[in-house]
């Protein structure tokens, strides 16, 4: 269409939090990574979609994941489980998620924005969202302006 990349808005969906450490961040999340991870089996076979080395995993993932919990929070629920147990917890948020203390937020921005992300659609299903709005408020988007 004689458009460059540079013509186009590329958006990174990703799930998002802040929180006093990356840690607490991402256990309050794990079920969106569950979610996010569990459609990717039509791509573990393109080792440039998925590594070979968690190929597996994200199968068992999809296989086991329970619908009836789609995206419900809390530890006890098995799809965030099946995140921790399968090994996925890492290789998902560098994925599909920002989240941390608001420095390890930065940095990931940075990286997705170097990546060539010049938009963020930030999907935020925990519980207390007020919190989360106001923190990357005055935490994230204050360093922008």
């Amino acid at each position: 269409s004689g458009r460059s990349l540079a013509d186009l808005d590329l958006w990174w969906l990703c799930c998002a939090n802040l929180a006093e450490s990356r840690e607490v961040a991402l256990a309050e999340i794990q079920m969106m990574l569950a979610a996010m991870g569990h459609v990717l089996p039509k791509q573990a076979g393109n080792p440039n979609l998925v590594l070979p080395q968690y190929a597996d995993a994200i199968q068992t993932l999809a296989r086991e994941y329970v619908i009836s919990e789609h995206l419900m929070p809390g530890a006890a629920r098995k799809n965030p489980q099946l995140v921790q147990q399968l090994g996925l917890k890492d290789y998902l948020a560098a994925r599909f998620a920002i989240a941390g203390a608001s420095d390890d937020c930065l940095r990931q921005i940075e990286l997705a924005a170097n990546a060539g992300a010049n938009q963020l659609w930030m999907s935020v299903y925990f519980t207390d969202k007020l919190r989360f709005i106001e923190q990357w408020g005055s935490k994230i988007i204050s360093r922008f302006t």
